[in-house]
């Protein structure tokens, strides 16, 4: 058997025998504090479904989440689900379906998406986020906006 074919073979059985649901599963789920920010840190191999924070998706490769908090806002909600990311990155090898309550996104290949909280009309103010994907225990946040964190509990 030639080595190319031997490797999308064994490669194919690896993602077949990986399946997580919601962060359960065959995933590598951390969550940990930087400065000033929450960092929570998915990965998953296989098929992966995700039905949490008013969002759908649906994958099936390698699927790469990354989210950040503030970090002030932990004590204020009921658990760091009830929180909407400041920042949200994820990474996709594969297929992939994401739906939330304004956008579709169907993605085949290698697929990437940044993005930020919106700031609220009605207030001023600023957030700084330093932020690398290939680092992201490094990531720096700061704010000086009243900490609403969100508000949605």
């Amino acid at each position: 058997m030639k080595t190319g074919a031997f490797m999308k073979i064994s490669a194919s059985a690896l993602l077949l025998s990986g399946c997580s649901v919601n962060g359960f599963g065959t995933v590598d789920y951390d969550v940990y504090e930087s400065d000033g920010a929450i960092i929570e840190r998915l990965e998953a191999a296989g098929f992966h479904l995700d039905t949490q924070r008013d969002t759908f998706s649906l994958s099936f490769g390698w699927y790469a989440s990354t989210r950040i908090f503030e970090k002030d806002c932990l004590g204020q909600a009921p658990s760091l689900r009830d929180l909407p990311p400041e920042l949200n990155f994820r990474t996709l090898h594969g297929v992939g379906m994401f739906a939330n309550a304004t956008e579709l996104e169907f993605a085949l290949g290698i697929s990437e998406r940044f993005r930020l909280r919106p700031i609220d009309g009605q207030t001023s103010g600023f957030r700084k986020i330093a932020f690398a994907p290939e680092n992201p225990n490094q990531t720096k946040f700061e704010t000086n906006e009243e900490h609403n964190c969100g508000r949605r509990f």
